[in-house]
């Protein structure tokens, strides 16, 4: 009877373990060998934040520990390598709270315990070497997180040790310049974007501010929403309609708001890991149609917020598995941004996991076409499309099956293209408008040449038909300071320009139609 029992419980928790392995794959794990067991703080944390870079072609992890800042090459995950450790200016076993954002090639980091400092890291010659160029308490000692706003060259403390949120430009990446401080009440965490910043302001609930240079402006708030509790982090849809609000509090779910009109904010729906009564969310980043939440005990869950108001869940996997408790302890961040559509989990007991995942795709292209016969269609879908369907115009006819596909345009000119894209899990269609018009006329791109002779440059082509062609030259802060449009004959072309008396860089054009041909001229006298 007793070995009955034991095989009937064996057999319930290979079940149970299976149903939190859905749809999700690890690929694979890091843990520092160096770290304690069980770390003593008060909630018994290895390992903190997550962050992903591309530096030169390749993908890496940035994870923290007690030590301070891991760069990890995630190229093999399977075989998960520490390049660069980068030590904080205030380490041990009671620093749990670090955050990272990366700029123009640098990245940023921050700690919430200890005299600590804001580091600023060169990382454009990864993989090789890295370069710490500021690590100073200048404009505070401890942040609980960072962001920047990429547009706009602005870091944002959050909940900082000398203001509520701290505003520092970032025109020079490696010197951040304080511009000014908003404290109007602690701020735990924000999302910022084109200077509209998202303000979880813990208590008293989500707070939508801009940014301008010396001064902010509420735009609105929402004090007062279902599952409300300590209002903690949130991420902004692509598209800028929707948010998605994670309060820190036990048995609480994830909030999906309306954020269209920040002076009318409106719920819209919840959704959770619905594992145990005790489930709580920490980070979400939204990525194309799919919610990404780094669950605490519940570990990754990933979400379909396409149906804003039926928001369903796609797939999860525990990184934690000891039992569910009333503390802290789990997943704290996820990191789903790289081309290659790994997905990084940080989990502050088990290290670093790179996950793959099978979603259904997310269609994306762009048309590339300087004029001439053919356009390119260039596919950008996301999530692994395996099957691919081009329409134009409106039209139900498929032109192509192909990803990346030559369309010729003597048939047909184009107003509009729609790529529909499929895998096993579902299909996606986007459409564009556009206003591609054949010019079989264009002079031939592979046959211009030009010569700098004295003050003149001459130019020299082959043009298949008359054509009229427009010749400019372009300063280097894109002032037009000379153009000429002449009808030219078919054949070989030669032209000349006297060069202005101007020692800036200068871009000849020429342009016929929708066709345009451009470069940088070199040799200048």
């Amino acid at each position: 009877m007793k070995i009955h029992f034991t095989l009937v419980c064996l057999f319930l928790q290979i079940i149970a373990f299976a149903q939190f392995e859905e749809n999700v794959t690890e690929m694979g794990n890091w843990q520092d060998p160096d770290a304690p067991i069980i770390a003593p703080n008060w909630i018994a944390s290895k390992y903190h934040d997550i962050w992903g870079v591309e530096v030169n072609g390749k993908e890496y992890a940035i994870m923290s520990t007690r030590i301070g800042t891991h760069i990890i090459d995630v190229e093999d995950a399977a075989d998960l390598k520490v390049l660069h450790t980068i030590p904080a200016a205030y380490q041990g076993d009671f620093a749990v709270h670090r955050d990272f954002h990366d700029y123009n090639g640098y990245l940023y980091v921050v700690c919430d315990e200890g005299p600590s400092t804001l580091q600023i890291i060169d990382i454009r010659n990864l993989p090789d070497t890295i370069s710490v160029v500021y690590d100073s308490n200048e404009l505070f000692k401890t942040s609980h997180n960072i962001f920047i706003d990429t547009a706009n060259a602005k870091l944002y403390a959050a909940g900082a040790s000398s203001a509520n949120v701290l505003v520092a430009t970032l025109v020079n990446p490696a010197k951040p310049k304080l511009m000014y401080k908003y404290n109007d009440g602690y701020i735990h965490d924000l999302y910022v974007r084109d200077n509209i910043g998202y303000l979880n302001k813990a208590d008293d609930g989500l707070f939508v501010v801009e940014f301008g240079n010396s001064d902010f402006t509420v735009l609105g708030s929402l004090t007062n929403y279902p599952d409300q509790g300590y209002n903690h982090s949130g991420w902004l849809s692509e598209d800028g309609n929707y948010y998605a609000l994670c309060d820190e509090t036990h048995g609480l779910k994830v909030k999906l708001l309306d954020v269209s009109d920040p002076a009318d904010i409106k719920f819209v729906s919840l959704f959770g890991a619905d594992v145990t009564n005790n489930s709580i969310a920490h980070n979400v980043i939204i990525k194309d149609n799919y919610a990404f939440v780094s669950y605490y005990y519940d570990g990754l869950q990933v979400f379909d917020i396409s149906n804003p108001e039926e928001v369903n869940k796609v797939g999860q996997y525990d990184t934690y598995l000891d039992n569910n408790e009333a503390s802290y302890k789990g997943a704290w961040g996820v990191y789903p941004n790289l081309k290659s559509e790994k997905i990084l989990v940080s989990d502050m007991q088990t290290g670093l996991y790179v996950f793959e995942m099978e979603l259904a795709p997310v269609a994306d292209f762009e048309i590339d076409f300087d004029g001439g016969t053919t356009a390119s269609f260039v596919n950008k879908s996301r999530w692994k499309p395996t099957a691919y369907e081009w329409t134009i115009n409106g039209e139900t006819e498929v032109v192509s099956i192909e990803a990346n596909p030559v369309y010729d345009l003597v048939a047909n000119d184009i107003t509009e293209v729609c790529l529909t894209v499929s895998n096993a899990k579902g299909e996606s269609t986007r459409c564009k408008e556009f206003n591609l018009v054949s010019t079989p006329n264009y002079f031939v791109n592979s046959n211009i040449n030009y010569n700098i002779n004295g003050d003149n440059i001459e130019i020299n082509y082959v043009l298949n038909n008359n054509k009229q062609i427009s010749y400019s030259l372009i300063d280097v802060n894109g002032k037009v300071i000379y153009t000429n449009t002449i009808i030219e004959n078919a054949g070989s072309v030669n032209h000349k320009i006297s060069l202005p008396t101007t020692n800036k860089l200068l871009i000849l054009s020429l342009q016929s139609g929708n066709a345009v041909w451009s470069e940088k001229l070199v040799n200048l006298p």
